[in-house]
């Protein structure tokens, strides 16, 4: 989760709000695995005031455009519904983005 470092959580409750958009995501790539990391991020989250959305968790596309409209400052996502909404949703603001953080695993063959 070193994206959430990037993000400067000591300072960022007063300056860093869901009307700036997307400051961190984090590709996982597989659903489960962004479910897991999203629940790492709620946890280290809790006490700060920033927004937290998932996309390739398993809501709709509809309810993910809806989320990310409205403003998520860590966005954790898989790389084929990420580039989904990077492509087709309109109000999805990243321009304040500081960190990608890729969470790829490789197997031994």
């Amino acid at each position: 989760m070193d994206g959430i470092k990037d993000l400067d959580l000591e300072n960022m409750d007063e300056c860093f709000t869901p009307s700036d958009g997307t400051g961190v995501v984090i590709i996982c790539p597989t659903r489960k695995l962004a479910s897991q990391a999203h629940t790492v991020a709620q946890n280290l989250l809790k006490y700060h005031t920033q927004t937290l959305g998932l996309v390739g968790g398993g809501a709709t596309r509809m309810e993910e455009a809806g989320d990310l409209v409205k403003g998520v400052n860590l966005l954790v996502a898989t790389p084929r519904r990420l580039l989904y909404h990077l492509q087709n949703t309109k109000g999805f603001i990243y321009k304040s983005l500081k960190a990608v953080a890729a969470s790829f695993f490789l197997r031994d063959p």
